[in-house]
């Protein structure tokens, strides 16, 4: 983040992506930074200094607003996970996808940002669907009754504004423990994936 020649790294790229794709929107991640990194790089120590940012989430907060600026020189709007929302304020047409908590994409729309809810607790398919399955359980089981449960505007009370930058919900399925059995993937999506579009 402190070095001025990342930035031009990633235009670079960013240019080329968004001359493939038609979408408006770009997704640009932005979560699980290790912040450990760019507390002991020099460079980004400095540019904390010469901007006077007090804390790591700042520097996050930083690049965001450098990628946003690049995105729309070429025509696209950002869109990153619910951290992007930490150490300062985004563009309006900046795209939150809110995968920590229900919270997090309240917060989210509270702010004027458009959200997608996917909190992982409703929504993440590589989660256990019981105690006695394979899968991960970090967010807890996830039944299909869970994930049909899932009302993000029922659980806040938000007014009209708030409630129509929820923008969608979505899924989501990382595959890193669904190699075996054969289908695995399969029984993971099915039926929750039926329950989230319902």
């Amino acid at each position: 983040v402190g070095k001025e020649y990342n930035f031009k790294m990633l235009e670079n790229i960013i240019k080329e992506v968004a001359s493939l794709f038609p979408s408006k929107y770009i997704h640009i991640g932005g979560d699980e930074v290790n912040y450990d990194a760019w507390d002991n790089c020099p460079h980004c120590q400095n540019l904390m200094k010469k901007r006077e940012m007090k804390k790591h989430e700042e520097l996050l907060n930083y690049f965001v607003r450098r990628m946003e600026s690049i995105l729309e020189k070429h025509g696209k709007y950002m869109a990153g996970w619910d951290e992007i929302l930490d150490g300062g304020e985004l563009k309006p047409n900046t795209r939150v996808y809110a995968w920590r908590s229900v919270a997090k994409g309240i917060e989210s729309v509270t702010k004027g940002q458009p959200t997608i809810m996917m909190p992982g607790e409703f929504c993440y398919f590589d989660m256990k669907q019981s105690n006695v399955e394979r899968g991960h359980n970090w967010a807890g089981i996830v039944t299909t009754e869970k994930s049909y449960s899932l009302d993000p505007i029922a659980t806040a009370e938000l007014n009209d504004k708030q409630a129509n930058l929820i923008v969608g919900v979505q899924a989501a399925l990382w595959t890193e423990l669904l190699g075996y059995p054969n289908r695995f993937i399969e029984y993971q999506t099915f039926p929750r994936i039926a329950a989230i579009a319902e």
